[in-house]
């Protein structure tokens, strides 16, 4: 009979012991550990929005943030029609006029130094023609000096603080390219940034490209040899350079059915967190969606599990300040029909169950084998105080 007891006891006491994990980077998790579950409601930012959802929408849409409001704008390049968004889920559909609206764009806000309101900037997919949409009245208003290069489409983006354009990468005249061009609304042209040993630097399309304080970060992955890298550039020496960290997580993540990092429609203006230095990239392994922060100031990277959103496909990404939350734009795995897109806000700081530590994992690791010895200790002391008493 004792020997009865014991033996349940055991099997009860197995799933709070620690085992190891290959596919946790802190190397322990807690056998039978129950998932936390996401609850939202309708009082939730976002929540009630529903963005019809077409057959063609990664080929003809663009989404915008206004991190003043909170505000999301949709651009439809085929229909030439622009859709706001708000926090509370109202929508406002504004139609584009003006004599001259290009067929493909790139569109973010910019704000206007005289009103102080956000304007819509878009420009040419292939670089060259800058234009402003007023967000009242659908006005579309020329203003660079320039023409359409038709030199780099599919080229990275980011707008700075100043109304700067950013743009790197992309395809023109049957080339791939791997240099850095701004434009400067003062002059309203378009200038090559002084670099060096860009020759570094991939080749590529449907890149990332991200300003710091300090640095530009750009992720492309190479049309030539198909690789992936992250490359970085002071803003002093101006000089690119491998950034390691990356390429470290690209190394853990081969052979593991990890697909690389899909384009999303936006540009990589409000894809970063520049006070916390946290950069999102969305990516695919094993068909899972999962989103990778890395963050430029503490040299980390972490690993965020969309499993408990229900998420099937992310279409944009934007850190939103007044919140201090991001705010996705994703198809839902839960929708059977997948006949729109919803909107929801996550937090990514490391504290949350779903965001686990990639690179360095040190701390992380050190405190599970605290836990995991700690576990054995007590399974051992068990289990030889029970052969003594059923003796």
């Amino acid at each position: 009979m004792k020997k009865l007891l014991f033996r349940r006891f055991l099997l009860l006491m197995i799933p709070f012991v620690t085992i190891p994990n290959g596919n946790d980077n802190s190397g322990w998790v807690f056998a039978y550990a129950q998932s936390d579950t996401m609850n939202y409601t309708s009082g939730d930012p976002y929540s009630t929005i529903r963005i019809p959802l077409y057959r063609d929408m990664r080929e003809f849409v663009y989404f915008a943030f206004d991190p003043s409001t909170g505000d999301i704008y949709l651009l439809n390049w085929r229909s030439k029609q622009l859709t706001r968004y708000t926090e509370q889920g109202d929508s406002e559909v504004i139609a584009l006029t003006g004599d001259e609206i290009p067929s493909t764009l790139v569109i973010d806000i910019r704000r206007n130094r005289a009103s102080d309101e956000p304007e819509l900037y878009l420009w040419d997919s292939g670089i060259g023609r800058v234009f402003t949409v007023d967000t009242k009245t659908g006005i579309v208003t020329r203003v660079d000096k320039s023409f359409d290069h038709r030199n780099m489409y599919y080229h990275a983006s980011y707008v700075s603080e100043q109304n700067e354009i950013h743009a790197m990468g992309g395809y023109g005249f049957w080339r791939y390219k791997n240099f850095l061009i701004t434009y400067y609304p003062e002059s309203n042209e378009w200038l090559e940034e002084s670099q060096t040993n860009n020759e570094i630097v991939y080749e590529g399309i449907y890149g990332s490209l991200f300003r710091t304080e300090t640095a530009f970060f750009y992720y492309v992955k190479d049309a030539y040899s198909a690789e992936q890298g992250m490359f970085r550039m002071d803003l002093q020496s101006r000089r690119w350079e491998r950034y390691t960290l990356f390429d470290e997580l690209l190394d853990r993540k081969s052979g593991s059915g990890f697909e690389g990092f899909p384009k999303l429609r936006q540009t990589s203006t409000y894809q970063i967190d520049q006070e916390k230095g946290a950069m999102l990239f969305y990516f695919r392994e094993s068909r899972l969606p999962k989103i990778i922060k890395m963050n430029s100031k503490e040299n980390s990277l972490y690993e965020v599990d969309l499993l408990l959103f229900n998420v099937d496909k992310v279409f944009a990404l934007f850190y939103s300040k007044r919140l201090d939350k991001w705010v996705m734009i994703y198809e839902s795995s839960a929708n059977s029909k997948q006949d729109n897109l919803y909107v929801t806000t996550l937090s990514v700081d490391s504290e949350e169950s779903y965001v686990k530590p990639l690179v360095p994992d040190t701390s992380s690791s050190w405190t599970a084998l605290h836990y995991s010895l700690l576990s054995f200790g007590i399974l051992l002391f068990i289990t030889v105080g029970g052969f003594y008493w059923v003796r």
